[in-house]
């Protein structure tokens, strides 16, 4: 992957009283009518007399999200089924999303680590695989004082690797959506100034303490989690 292309970046049963023997035989007997005959007429069924003890567990929007994403590897794994189905969940989890003013909350603030994407320059499909990425891809979020870095590890060689990096400064153009100015690129100890061109919009959609949605302006999602 090329150092521009890391500016594309910037998740019991309830209980029956029995109050004497004879009630208990008046019930047992509805209760044995009832699994003879089936749903015919009015009997009372054993299910709804003794109460069922099977429970039902509703699985979160946000864990199916974070379930579908585990085994994609940022997305490099992702067949156009997996790709349309993490999209649809990550619509919907945008519609739960109850931080109106993400740039505002302090939740935004930390270290990040991508954990999928759409960008095909950022998992490098496009790049051979030496100028790849290796390991996390982590984002620094400061909205205090409007600064961001996104950090990666490439490892060309067995017994060659560097970080490879990119500072920007963040102007807010709503409460959830801040123009990215990228500022310097790092190759190792190398540091090299970004060119005037080099800018971006990013637009936070969902936000809580350890989960982050964002688009970007051409086209791609952002799925991070906080370290």
């Amino acid at each position: 992957m090329r150092l521009s292309n890391l500016c594309v970046l910037l998740v019991a049963a309830p209980a029956v009283g029995l109050n004497t023997a004879g009630s208990f035989a008046r019930k047992s007997v509805l209760a044995d009518r009832s699994h003879r005959n089936g749903s015919k007429g009015g009997g009372v069924s054993m299910r709804s007399f003794f109460g069922s003890s099977a429970t039902t567990t509703k699985v979160s929007t946000r864990q199916a999200l974070l379930d579908a994403i585990a085994p994609l590897d940022r997305g490099r794994a992702a067949s156009e089924e997996q790709k349309q189905e993490v999209l649809e969940l990550f619509g919907k989890l945008e519609k739960e999303n109850k931080e109106k003013k993400p740039l505002e909350s302090p939740n935004v603030n930390g270290r990040w680590t991508l954990t999928y994407t759409t960008s095909q320059s950022i998992l490098g499909l496009n790049t051979i695989r030496p100028l790849r990425s290796v390991g996390p891809i982590y984002q620094d979020i400061d909205a205090v004082n409007l600064k961001a870095r996104n950090e990666e590890t490439v490892k060309p060689l067995p017994f060659v690797k560097f970080t490879r990096a990119v500072n920007a400064v963040l102007e807010p153009q709503s409460a959830s959506k801040v123009k990215v100015l990228f500022k310097q690129f790092e190759i190792g100890p190398l540091k090299v100034k970004a060119p005037a061109s080099a800018i971006g919009f990013l637009d936070v959609t969902y936000l809580d303490p350890t989960l982050r949605l964002s688009r970007g302006d051409k086209g791609n999602i952002f799925i991070l989690q906080k370290l």
